[in-house]
């Protein structure tokens, strides 16, 4: 049986590739756990099969010797790599990467030269290919640019076309007769070439937008809202109708306290995709923020129409539906976010604020315990919850257990969270132990950003010195 070309082989290979990896993705996005397992085994093996060609098949021993020494170039270097960072631990510099690359796009460009007279114009074609795709990286890796993603523009476009030429030759000979076949022999390859490069530079405009998107995310979740906003104004800047950019620059507006603008950039993720639940969900906690709580449990209301198992949305409207005085209509909307989701901690806390709210302490601390059970590693949840128990003269029995859902919340920050010592304080006065008390509001009052609070702060040092709790029947500050 004779074998198959190795052309027809990768080429085989690249077009079954993809199909792999797009059902794989598919399938991990719409939560079809066959197809993606379907994709991922596909995507699997035809690497492993493209991998044998390579190594094995008698018509790619040009292919390996472009390939060698670029290849040993990249296994030295990441063996250095992994060395400098177990045995020193130092990370290379920015420059590494880049210069590991060119280092390898140049010597593949040597062994062209090299064989020059020996290589087979498919050889030569593969190895410029290769070439400037590492060229390429070192010029990405090495600039802070995002346009300079365009230089793959050119390796893309003769990848594509050395595909397109490859799959018009390997047509039965009885389809590529005559002149038309073979004009098509040198004109497809070159359209097919334009046509991805054209693709590759449109397409990069709006991966630059999901970069800078991105950034925003990262941004946003270390709290730093004005460079997330930078990165959100960008993407939109870049791609008008982003509506994650204008949801994610919400966001950060809101940890700004701009709740205007915040407000303004969630409806316009709403006019762009009318039924994008979180946008909905988001504006909503923006409107309750605002005071304006019908609005937010209109707001709640679509998100659950539109999803009605978001646990999330319903906890949201139960704040709305209490901040409104309606403690009955909160604890249904908490009860249906927990059975939804039975590890939502918030929602069992505000259930519990609930209950207190209606004079039923008994079930309100029945709450806040399980919310503990339910997720136990939430620092800003035991912090919550001591506050409650050491603030409220309905739970004056209940100091010890608010020192130590205190000092959980402390251990869980390492003692730097000014904000859960100031509970700590609190907790310790409802122990009756006032001498830690002020001890430990005096050392939340020593960080910088505990000074706003400073003014009603110190009236507690005074107040646990004359050896009485704090009382606040509101949350913690």
């Amino acid at each position: 049986m004779p074998i198959p070309s190795f052309r027809a082989l990768v080429v085989g290979a690249l077009i079954v590739l993809p199909i792999g990896v797009g059902a794989f993705v598919f399938g991990v996005s719409t939560q079809v756990d066959w197809l993606a397992s379907s994709g991922l085994a596909t995507a699997a093996l035809t690497v492993t099969g493209l991998g044998l060609v390579l190594a094995c098949h008698p018509d790619a021993r040009e292919i390996r010797r472009l390939l060698g020494i670029p290849l040993f170039i990249f296994f030295i270097a990441g063996i250095v790599d992994l060395c400098g960072r177990m045995l020193w631990d130092r990370a290379p510099g920015e420059w590494y990467y880049p210069s590991v690359h060119a280092t390898a796009g140049v010597a593949i460009l040597a062994l062209l030269w090299r064989g020059r007279t020996t290589l087979t114009l498919g050889g030569r074609f593969t190895g410029i290919t290769l070439a400037l795709m590492c060229l390429s990286f070192a010029i990405w890796l090495g600039s802070d640019e995002e346009k300079a993603n365009r230089v793959f523009a050119v390796p893309w476009a003769l990848a594509v076309a050395g595909i397109a030429d490859a799959l018009w030759r390997i047509i039965p000979a009885k389809y590529a007769a005559g002149r038309l076949a073979l004009a098509g022999g040198y004109l497809v390859p070159v359209f097919a070439g334009l046509f991805a490069a054209v693709m590759l530079m449109g397409a990069f405009d709006e991966e630059d937008a999901r970069s800078y998107a991105s950034r925003g995310d990262a941004w946003r979740d270390k709290r730093d809202a004005n460079r997330a906003i930078a990165d959100y104004t960008e993407a939109i800047r870049l791609d008008p109708k982003y509506v994650w950019a204008f949801a994610g620059r919400g966001d950060a507006w809101r940890a700004k306290g701009d709740i205007d603008r915040a407000i303004a950039d969630y409806s316009e993720a709403i006019r762009l995709a009318p039924e994008y639940v979180w946008a909905y969900s988001n504006r909503g906690s923006v409107w309750h923020a605002k005071g304006d709580n019908d609005r937010a449990i209109a707001d709640y209301s679509e998100a659950i129409r539109l999803d009605p198992k978001y646990a999330w949305a319903f906890a949201g409207r139960g704040d709305a539906w209490r901040a409104k005085g309606d403690n009955d209509r909160a604890i249904a909307d908490y009860s249906e976010a927990i059975r939804l989701d039975p590890n939502y901690g918030w929602a069992y806390a505000s259930r519990g604020n609930a209950w207190r709210a209606r004079g039923d302490r008994s079930k309100a601390l029945a709450d806040y315990n399980r919310a503990i059970r339910a997720d136990p590693e939430n620092h800003r949840l035991y912090s919550v919850v001591a506050w409650t128990l050491a603030t409220d003269s309905g739970f004056a029995g209940h100091g010890k257990r608010a020192v130590e859902l205190a000092t959980q919340s402390c251990e869980l920050t390492a003692w730097r969270n000014p904000f859960y010592l100031n509970t700590l304080a609190a907790a310790y006065a409802q122990a009756g132990n006032f001498r830690q008390a002020v001890l430990w509001q005096e050392k939340a009052l020593a960080f910088p950003e505990f000074a706003k609070y400073s003014e009603a702060a110190v009236k507690r040092v005074a107040l646990y010195r004359s050896g009485k709790a704090y009382r606040e029947q509101a949350a913690a500050p």
